[in-house]
């Protein structure tokens, strides 16, 4: 099996295709991912498990020796299927395996967003899906819109939800030492995890976190990732006067050690597919509050398994916020809630299982250790 991504680098997208690749190779399927910009932190974790990778240097659209490389290095491995990750690196799929024997094509769509102000790119797209045997969206909302709007046909289209590994409830012990790991105190902590890029709307979070917890300096808001944002961010803090109250922890490889230490997690993106992240975090019991874009609203119900709110609406969401900082038993029944909604429905497991199929390799049980 051949995945083939822009890059490795740790993001809900390429976590998600380093976990798919790792579980493969525990089933006994060799498999390969492809960078064709780059690497990225997530290789050594690759490498640890068996999964190859191979990295391109770069793409050259308009280079036809660029696309013939790409095509020779997928056809050297002889893969079953070709597994691609949006539409980068589908454009450059589909004529390498015109080339490179024709294997079944399998893409994934992680977002819609990218494709609303880009007509071009849905023209492409909808040709490309032509080609395409398995097309694969996050949720449901997302597969009515490719089939609507891209014009993909319904018989090609599935739904595969970002599967994640359940992460254990905290006891008050662990919940202590993570606390005491991270040294900020017994206040009210407040977190946030992924790549510091714009489509994530930190800005909108410190804004209203700040307005959210005014009366509080105990309070923290803890971002865990790192990107090209982080000076802005930093900035922006100072600016607000909550420098003090805004810790950025860079990557992490111990994410579910860390998230017992919080009350709340917070996601302000105003472009998202299905975010493990925000799985991750549920699956530990940590409530949710996001904004209800792509397909999070079909894991968050409003007041259930989380608190949704309008994308871009700082106001809305500094309000959702202060509600879960006021209630500590608020917190813990959207937590409970969010948790059993993830083990039920959102598992890594089940993900594995309906990408065989898409691959058409069928059921493969773990092999035994």
């Amino acid at each position: 099996m051949v995945q083939v991504v822009l890059e490795i680098d740790r993001g809900g997208l390429e976590t998600m295709c380093a976990d798919l690749a790792i579980e493969l190779v525990g089933r006994g399927v060799r498999s390969v991912v492809i960078g064709l910009d780059r690497g990225g932190g997530l290789e050594p974790r690759l490498a640890e498990h068996g999964v190859e990778f191979v990295n391109m240097g770069g793409r050259r659209l308009r280079d036809p020796r660029f696309h013939v490389r790409v095509a020779s290095t997928i056809r050297s491995f002889k893969p079953a299927a070709v597994h691609t990750h949006s539409f980068g690196p589908l454009v450059y799929a589909v004529p390498a395996t015109w080339m490179g024997g024709r294997p079944r094509l399998v893409n994934t769509e992680h977002s819609i967003e990218y494709l609303l102000e880009r007509g071009d790119f849905r023209r492409v797209l909808r040709f490309m899906s032509r080609s395409i045997d398995q097309f694969v969206v996050l949720g449901e909302r997302m597969r009515r819109y490719y089939q609507d709007e891209i014009g993909v046909d319904a018989a090609r289209l599935r739904v595969i939800p970002t599967g994640v590994m359940p992460l254990a409830v905290a006891t008050a012990s662990e919940r202590a030492a993570a606390r005491a790991a991270l040294g900020l105190g017994d206040g009210f902590l407040v977190t946030t995890v992924g790549r510091l890029a714009p489509e994530k709307n930190f800005p909108m979070l410190i804004d209203a976190f700040a307005r959210a917890t005014p009366g509080d300096p105990t309070a923290r808001l803890v971002f865990v990732g790192d990107g090209a944002e982080r000076d802005a961010l930093e900035r922006q803090a100072a600016d607000a006067g909550i420098a003090e109250r805004v810790h950025f922890l860079g990557w992490r490889k111990d994410v579910g050690a860390l998230l017992p230490a919080f009350d709340l997690f917070v996601l302000s993106s105003f472009s998202e597919g299905l975010p493990m992240s925000m799985l991750e975090a549920m699956s530990a019991g940590v409530p949710i509050v996001s904004t209800a874009v792509g397909d999070i609203p079909e894991v968050i119900t409003d007041g259930e398994t989380g608190r949704l709110v309008p994308g871009k609406d700082t106001e809305s969401l500094a309000t959702a916020i202060a509600a879960m900082h006021a209630s500590r038993d608020e917190r813990a029944r959207i937590g409970t809630a969010g948790r059993q909604l993830v083990i039920a429905r959102y598992s890594r497991a089940a993900m594995v299982e309906a990408y065989l199929e898409a691959y058409g390799l069928g059921a493969r049980p773990p092999v035994a250790a």
